[in-house]
């Protein structure tokens, strides 16, 4: 079993964003992340992974390192 990257070309593109993440008042919990990959030959439309990354811990938390 392989893993790794999808089929793609040499005209394999990609578009990623990164917005803040709030919760329900506003307060800011992470950031949402969103990846368009875009390849004429090996797709027949757009590859969309979107994932969110939560902020586990803060500066002033005393746990932090």
């Amino acid at each position: 079993m392989t893993h790794g990257m999808f089929e793609f070309s040499n005209k394999l593109e990609a578009i990623e964003t990164f917005k803040p993440a709030l919760d329900a008042k506003g307060k800011f919990i992470g950031l949402d992340h969103e990846a368009v990959f875009y390849d004429p030959i090996a797709f027949v439309q757009p590859l969309i992974v979107n994932s969110r990354y939560l902020r586990r811990i803060t500066p002033d938390d005393p746990s932090f390192r």
